[in-house]
């Protein structure tokens, strides 16, 4: 898998550009697996036939704005950055990590992903990072969504 339009678009729509951030933020292996963008049609990769139910429950829940599979190799990391949108980002670890664990900051707070099922949750606009310290790659469900009001 490679870095799709979809994931650049949503990339520059959020203000994580080189120039923005001073830096290139990653570091190592990344790649996603775009599968939900409001308002477009995700064709490049066919999510719709790969995960219907789950592109199908995306699009009826409120407030949700992009979702993708994301991949982060052994020792790969994205240093600490911003976005320049207010939402909120969630993180489900979909299978579990060995000899080591996802170590994800946020606002000062870390927290470490290691079993599927463990997750995170906060506002991206705040300063974060990841690091994958675990053997094998980290892959997580990603969704940005606005928060309730």
């Amino acid at each position: 898998m490679g870095i799709d339009t979809h994931l650049k678009n949503w990339v520059f729509e959020n203000g994580l550009r080189e120039d923005q951030a001073g830096y290139n933020v990653r570091q190592g292996d990344h790649t996603a697996l775009v599968i939900y963008k409001k308002g477009e049609t995700i064709t490049e990769i066919e999510a719709m036939n790969l995960l219907p139910l789950t592109t199908s429950l995306l699009d009826k829940v409120p407030g949700v704005f992009f979702a993708a599979i994301s991949v982060l190799g052994p020792n790969a990391t994205l240093k600490e950055h911003t976005h320049t949108r207010q939402h909120f980002v969630y993180h489900l670890l979909l299978e579990d990590l060995i000899n080591g664990c996802c170590e994800m900051q946020c606002n000062g707070h870390k927290k470490e992903l290691r079993n599927a099922g463990d997750e995170i949750m906060f506002d991206y606009s705040y300063r974060h990072s990841v690091k994958n310290h675990a053997q094998n790659r980290r892959i997580n469900l990603m969704i940005d969504f606005l928060p309730c009001k």
